[in-house]
């Protein structure tokens, strides 16, 4: 798995890439801290992860499979996985 994007190195969406999918998330439930690994497709590039309004740590990731701790201020809300806007 890669090591998640350094801030101050993000870039644009890949050319020509899908957009990312999720098929699996596992815990379905958990607070603060608790990490969760999410599966789908098109992960590769640089992503976010939202946990109902928090922005989660992405711990690692690969093109299937995203690594997160859920943040201090989630909320109980959907996961959404999401190209990082500029």
């Amino acid at each position: 798995m890669a090591t998640p994007p350094n801030p101050s190195t993000r870039g644009l969406r890949p050319a020509n890439a899908a957009s990312p999918r999720i098929t699996g998330i596992s815990p379905v439930r958990g607070g603060p801290g608790t990490s969760v690994t999410i599966t789908g497709q098109n992960f590769l590039g640089l992503i976010q992860v939202q946990v109902g309004q928090g922005r989660a740590t992405v711990q690692a990731f690969n093109n299937s499979v995203i690594v997160i701790l859920v943040p201090p201020d989630a909320t109980t809300g959907p996961i959404a996985v999401a190209w990082i806007a500029f």
